[in-house]
């Protein structure tokens, strides 16, 4: 699809606008585990490319919120690769960065009938709240919550029994 855009750079140009941004280390951008395509979290929302799904990993299948790759069609799972942003990027966002990566989060997960999902769409939105009011105090306090909110939810015994069903679903495919 893009190879034959001439000029188009899978890095640094979203696959549904073609606009050029060299955002880094956000939710802002959705990647491809494939074939590293990036896309605007807020087009690929618009074009119905997230969405419910099984989710295979470990020999178990789960429901979980998906991202369909216009470019290769496969599907990466969401709520890991929002883990890794946060994990790996929070520490450097400032305040104001720091609510729009939560609002970004709460947009991907809001229709999420997963229960990881569903609570992490409630905890985003929670926070931005107390942040906005003050609270919850930006450093390091908010980046220490959402943290711990992400290993709380990864020692969640019910997490390996989920098997929910509805929404927008997205054929299966290999996490």
């Amino acid at each position: 699809m893009c190879s034959k855009s001439n000029g188009f750079c899978n890095l640094c140009m979203c696959m549904i606008c073609n606009k050029f941004d060299c955002e880094v280390n956000t939710c802002r951008w959705i990647g491809c585990d494939l074939c590293s395509h990036w896309t605007h979290t807020d087009c690929v929302i618009q074009n119905g490319q997230i969405g419910l799904g099984p989710c295979f990993k470990n020999g178990a299948t789960s429901a979980e919120m998906l991202f369909r790759c216009r470019a290769c069609s496969r599907t990466s799972e969401l709520l890991g690769w929002v883990k890794d942003a946060f994990h790996h990027c929070a520490s450097s966002w400032d305040g104001e960065a720091f609510i729009k990566e939560l609002q970004y989060v709460s947009r991907i997960f809001q229709r999420s009938e997963d229960m990881r999902g569903t609570k992490l769409f409630w905890k985003c939105t929670e926070l931005v709240e107390k942040l906005k009011s003050g609270l919850v105090e930006l450093e390091p306090m908010a980046c220490k919550v959402i943290l711990m909110f992400f290993q709380e939810l990864e020692a969640d015994p019910l997490k390996s029994q989920e098997s929910e069903e509805g929404g927008q679903m997205i054929s299966p495919q290999d996490c």
